[in-house]
């Protein structure tokens, strides 16, 4: 009995786990992570290989670095997703050598978090994503005493940095107005928004004074009951109901 309910929940795991990510390091087009990086190479809260890499500059020039295709980004699989990106307003670029993380993936994630596109005021659309459903990860860190605030489908979030923020480890600021993140300053270098929707997606950052930083950005598929995730509910209810 045990073993069959083992199976029937690792099916139901294996069923809703397998979710696509489409990562983008935004980049100076320096040194570090921007100037040559490996598939294999893992980065990001929701670790993932393939990152496409981009800068921005003012004018809404989106640059393409390591190969990417900024027409067709690539997923965590490699595959080509369909997905475009493109940027409108004042952008300048920033290559920070700061390190500090902790994790497993020290290496990528410093350097992604390190190198990137600052601004005053401007926006990333994302166009084409299949998904019905995922979540948006923004990476947002730089080392001077600041505020960023981000909008995504009417939602807002906010993040304050201090003189430290370019060090790890990753961690979430998804503050809800910007005295709750002035009050935690320093605290988080990402901001999620969970159960996004849509085709088209647009990310609005805007500095509170100065400017702020966007250093990296992650589409996470939130995957949908397969066929066989149902099958295996069914199974579990049937196991669960005998054992009554």
């Amino acid at each position: 009995m045990k073993k069959s309910i083992i199976l029937t929940t690792l099916a139901i795991s294996s069923a809703v786990a397998n979710a696509a990510i489409i990562s983008v390091n935004v980049t100076d087009g320096g040194p570090g992570f921007g100037a040559t990086i490996s598939s294999t190479q893992l980065a990001g809260v929701v670790e993932a290989g393939n990152w496409n890499v981009v800068s921005f500059e003012t004018g809404g020039t989106t640059n393409a670095h390591a190969g990417t295709n900024t027409g067709n980004l690539l997923d965590d699989a490699g595959a080509n997703s369909g997905v475009s990106i493109s940027s409108t307003g004042t952008w300048g670029r920033t290559f920070n050598n700061s390190t500090g993380f902790n994790t497993g993936t020290a290496l990528f994630n410093d350097s992604m978090i390190t190198n990137y596109s600052d601004t005053n005021t401007g926006s990333i659309t994302l166009t084409g994503v299949s998904y019905a459903t995922y979540d948006v990860y923004v990476y947002s860190s730089r080392p001077f005493v600041q505020e960023a605030g981000f909008t995504v489908g009417g939602v807002s979030r906010f993040l304050a940095f201090d003189l430290n923020a370019t060090s790890g480890p990753l961690e979430e600021g998804s503050f809800a107005t910007q005295a709750l993140a002035e009050g935690s300053r320093g605290t988080g270098n990402y901001i999620k928004f969970s159960g996004v929707t849509g085709s088209s997606l647009t990310i609005q950052a805007e500095s509170v004074g100065n400017f702020m930083s966007v250093n990296g950005i992650q589409i996470v598929q939130v995957p949908e009951p397969s066929s066989t995730a149902l099958l295996g509910l069914g199974g579990l209810a049937l196991i669960l109901r005998r054992r009554k």
